[in-house]
């Protein structure tokens, strides 16, 4: 159930407040846990000041979870526990020269249950030396908090019942927030009346990533007696990626959209000094694809009907064994009135099914559903 309320003051200002409740029940093969969140933001843009546009936010979090373990390999100790976040945000947008130069400075600062207080800074500069141009450049951190996977989990496989032998992973109490510090900058060109076109180039640097430490071998009595061989998480993997994205957008009839982009990554991760595992580092390298193309098309026909189509493509994952894949998705929607919608949409529909991951070995199937929209 969510709440949001917004008011806009006559002299500009703008104040939102949002808060919801939800109630989760997951159950599965593997574990089942019963979570209940609540959450409140609020957010106020006040009114320029000169040449400062000054927004604020507040936000707090609470999340109690309850864990019950349905396989005896498998569990999350504590069974129970509360996950709490508080976050506050202040940026200031300072138009430098007037239409020609924005400068966004900003920083967030979230406490958390697992590793406290978290710092966030931002900075963005966007230029636009004429009505045909402009240029942007940024530059933020982020991190990705822990979460009970990497601080709560036993996990267990027998590789051996003679004697017998597990091999586990298991959570690291003292698992660290992942962190990345992210630079990037863009171009945007109107090319003609009807086509623009969008340049932007990343780098990003990425520390104290999940990976495995070594073994760490004991006795357990439960279920049966047997040794155990577990190797804990630990934040052991470095990375960076760098790459760019191209994209156009062209209108060459009034009635026809074309949307473009390519993008191009390029990933490299190693172990920090100190861990020798590479299962992970290995499995950060071929997870993300080099390669990604996409296409959209958009058509206004007569008597109010809609065409939309939309192309990509996307390279392989060594690591996962997902081979490159290609695919289209359709979309055809008659307006019968001013408030109702007719659609039908397909799918992947190059293909009966394809793999996109390999996390369960899953495939995405070709689909088609009809929708009636009703404003």
């Amino acid at each position: 159930m969510l709440v949001r309320w917004d008011r806009l003051s006559p002299g500009g200002a703008r104040a939102r407040l949002q808060t919801y409740y939800d109630r989760t029940d997951r159950g599965g093969f593997t574990f089942r846990e019963t979570r209940t969140t609540v959450d409140a933001d609020f957010n106020m843009r006040l009114a320029p000041i000169g040449r400062h546009q000054l927004a604020w936010g507040v936000g707090g979090r609470v999340s109690p979870s309850t864990i019950t373990q349905t396989v005896p390999t498998l569990n999350f100790l504590p069974n129970d526990r509360t996950g709490t976040l508080l976050s506050g945000f202040v940026q200031d947008d300072v138009s430098l020269v007037p239409k020609r130069l924005l400068v966004s400075g900003g920083v967030k600062l979230e406490h958390n249950n697992y590793t406290g207080l978290e710092i966030l800074p931002s900075a963005r500069l966007l230029w636009t030396p004429g009505r045909r141009h402009s240029v942007w450049t940024a530059i933020t951190r982020a991190v990705r908090t822990p979460s009970r996977f990497e601080r709560d989990l036993s996990f267990q496989v027998l590789i051996d019942p003679v004697t017998p032998v597990y091999l586990g992973i298991s959570g690291n109490p003292e698992f660290d927030s992942e962190t990345v510090l992210g630079a990037e900058a863009g171009y945007r060109h109107l090319v003609a009346p009807n086509l623009y076109l969008d340049v932007a180039v990343f780098i990003n640097r990425y520390g104290r990533l999940a990976g495995l430490g070594a073994p760490v071998t004991s006795f357990e009595a439960s279920p049966v007696s047997h040794v155990l061989a577990a190797f804990p998480f630990e934040n052991s993997v470095e990375a960076a990626t760098r790459g760019f994205e191209i994209a156009p957008d062209w209108q060459p009839l009034p009635a026809w959209q074309l949307k473009g982009s390519y993008s191009y990554l390029h990933l490299t991760a190693d172990n920090l000094p100190g861990f020798a595992n590479t299962a992970l580092r290995d499995n950060y390298r071929g997870q993300s694809p080099s390669h990604q193309v996409r296409i959209a098309s958009h058509v206004d026909l007569p008597r109010r009907v809609q065409l939309n189509q939309t192309y990509r493509f996307v390279s392989a994952l060594s690591s996962q064994s997902v081979p490159s894949y290609h695919t289209l998705d359709a979309r055809v929607a008659w307006r019968a009135s001013e408030r109702i919608e007719l659609s039908l949409t397909g799918q992947n529909l190059l293909q009966p099914h394809h793999p996109e991951f390999n996390a369960v070995g899953a495939e995405i199937r070709r689909s088609a559903y009809v929708a009636v929209t009703w404003t």
